[in-house]
């Protein structure tokens, strides 16, 4: 009102000008040491916590080269801008965790392939949820998700891991016919799940869960 100007450029340092900052910010915070990338966005942070374990975890995915040559498949990923400060992926997990039960970071399930970690993007999963979504695309091999060769019995043979326990779904003369199963059982199996959780988790999760599809050429 007293100068005039309502650009967006001068809105925004009247917005970042240090009086109207947290008491809890600081000028050092605002380095980014996590990765090169992430910010604590203020001091007194608590960094025993599991929201911040859990945050430094996602940056670590995302920049840090040394997993990326263990775990490839996060190569292309990265956090969007709002949450490399830590205060406000504290404000996101916060309002999401729902309880004491081990949860995951999830980028990917209410998007499938989606590449960016983001409150629009992701959710907190049960484990046990997420370790069915994950398709283990390094460890099974030349043949669909969730089919074998079974050399002893010349076929191949369909089963679902859960809980490091496999759940064994007969045997078959084709991979596709061994996929087919496999896709049906998880399928049914991740819809009763989500039925379980239906009253703890996002109905957006619950949603994504109800309609995901096992595809062969995933």
């Amino acid at each position: 009102m007293e100068t005039g100007d309502d650009s967006e450029e001068f809105i925004v340092k009247v917005m970042n000008d240090r009086k109207f900052k947290p008491d809890y910010w600081s000028k050092a915070s605002m380095k980014p040491t996590i990765a090169g990338k992430g910010y604590r966005g203020g001091v007194g942070v608590d960094v025993t916590s599991r929201v911040y374990k859990r945050w430094c975890d996602m940056l670590q995915r995302c920049y840090n080269a040394k997993f990326h040559a263990r775990n490839p498949q996060y190569m292309n990923c990265y956090v969007c801008e709002e949450w490399l400060n830590f205060q406000n992926f504290k404000i996101w997990y916060e309002a999401y965790d729902y309880g004491e039960e081990s949860q995951d970071l999830d980028k990917d399930i209410l998007i499938k392939g989606n590449t960016m970690y983001s409150p629009e993007t992701c959710c907190l999963t049960p484990h046990i949820i997420n370790t069915l979504i994950i398709n283990g695309t390094r460890a099974r091999g030349n043949y669909p998700l969730g089919v074998y060769f079974d050399n002893e019995k010349n076929k191949f043979r369909a089963s679902l891991a859960v809980s490091g326990e496999q759940i064994k779904l007969g045997y078959y003369d084709t991979p596709e016919e061994a996929f087919a199963r496999y896709k049906k059982y998880k399928e049914d199996f991740i819809q009763d799940l989500a039925e379980q959780y239906k009253e703890e988790i996002p109905h957006k999760l619950y949603d994504a869960l109800m309609n995901w599809k096992i595809e062969i050429t995933d």
